[in-house]
């Protein structure tokens, strides 16, 4: 096997797994967060949350009598859109539902987090892959 063409394979498969560790090691970090933050009823909606696709946004409202509703939206054209309709989303689960308390959203920040689902190689890799690709 040439030599560029192995170490292409290489490194497409180092930095796959690099990025899937780092990428499991922040959704642990971001859960174990929001299980300190959030109604326990809401941590299985928000482990889907973390896997869904940019723009996103997490909204949620818990009662004194443990009534709860958790919304998310995702694949939105930007942040303040997916707020919207999460808020909205909300907002009508809770009228549905009869919860007394107001919608709250989630904010975290998300940045440089790639879940499981969407990995992508970072621009370093990207470029050294191109560059290599170049020289055969």
């Amino acid at each position: 096997m040439n030599k560029k063409l192995l170490f292409i394979v290489v490194l497409f498969v180092l930095s796959g797994f690099t990025t899937s560790l780092l990428a499991k090691k922040t959704s642990d970090d971001f859960i174990a967060k929001a299980e300190k933050e959030l109604p326990p009823q809401c941590i299985f909606f928000f482990k889907m949350y973390l896997n869904a696709k940019e723009h996103k946004a997490f909204a949620y409202a818990i009662d004194s009598k443990s009534k709860y509703t958790c919304r998310f939206s995702s694949s939105s054209e930007n942040e303040k859109k997916a707020k919207e309709i999460a808020l909205a989303s909300c907002q009508k689960s809770k009228e549905k539902r009869e919860i007394k308390s107001s919608c709250k959203l989630y904010e975290i920040d998300l940045k440089g987090f790639q879940s499981k689902r969407g990995l992508n190689f970072t621009q370093k890799y990207k470029d050294t892959l191109q560059k290599i690709q170049n020289e055969l």
